[in-house]
């Protein structure tokens, strides 16, 4: 799908210094309650954890608003590996736009399926 930066809410993004560093969170740091933590895996992959807290979401498994936001911010084609396993690619398009896919992991499964 093809999304813009500025459509959703505006994430706050904390830069940590290694991907082990993100695993390691607990939670989102200093209190925030809408922020995407990420470190440089390589040059074009990155690990993340999403904390959308202020929508009662301790952590978001793979959240592609966050992923437009951050590829629109890094200005370039990204792998973003976030949560226990998902996989987000996106990529920068000429209007602004970011166009991204990728896989999931699901956490469970519904009482209604």
């Amino acid at each position: 799908m093809t999304a813009r930066p500025e459509w959703p809410p505006d994430f706050e993004w904390r830069e940590l210094e290694s991907p082990a560093a993100v695993e390691a969170l607990d939670g989102p740091p200093d209190g925030h309650d809408h922020l995407g933590a990420w470190a440089w895996i390589d040059q074009g992959t990155v690990r993340a954890r999403v904390f959308p807290v202020r929508y009662g979401i301790a952590e978001d498994e793979a959240t592609g608003s966050a992923a437009v936001q951050l590829c629109a911010r890094l200005g370039r084609e990204l792998e973003i590996r976030q949560g226990r396993g998902s996989v987000i690619r996106v990529r920068p398009l000429d209007d602004g736009s970011v166009e991204l896919g990728g896989d999931c992991v699901v956490d469970r499964v519904s009482d209604y399926a």
